[in-house]
């Protein structure tokens, strides 16, 4: 089943219900089977649902209304990705990378990565 990066820092407790721990996400542009719902920001879609991981059977109905499954990442590792795709362009450093005028959040933007400005919602 194909994936969605969604940012933690982007993700607002307010937003959806409280999603049990190693339960499953997913976002879909049309209404999901699950043992939770809610609509939320537009990411792929704007309907959600979670179930526990143990439920694979869901799984079929979720691929089969087009859903993607929710994978965390932060900026720590959207720092990592980048850099590592920096160097074969012989950037050392981040800062380096910045002070060509170059910001970290443009290179994630182009690499599909969801990039949270700090201090921002």
């Amino acid at each position: 089943m194909k994936t969605i990066l969604v940012n933690t820092a982007d993700w607002d407790a307010e937003e959806h219900p409280e999603v049990p721990e190693g339960w499953l996400i997913a976002i879909a542009p049309r209404p999901l089977s699950g043992r939770l719902h809610w609509t939320g920001p537009c990411r792929w879609g704007t309907l959600y649902a979670a179930a526990p991981a143990e439920c694979a059977d869901l799984l079929g109905g979720w691929e089969r209304n087009d859903a993607r499954l929710v994978e965390w990442i932060d900026n720590e590792v959207i720092r990592a990705r980048v850099l590592a795709r920096i160097a074969s362009h012989g950037y050392d450093t981040l800062e380096d990378l910045e002070a060509d005028g170059i910001p970290v959040r443009y290179m994630a933007e182009t690499m599909q990565l969801p990039w949270h400005e700090e201090g921002s919602k």
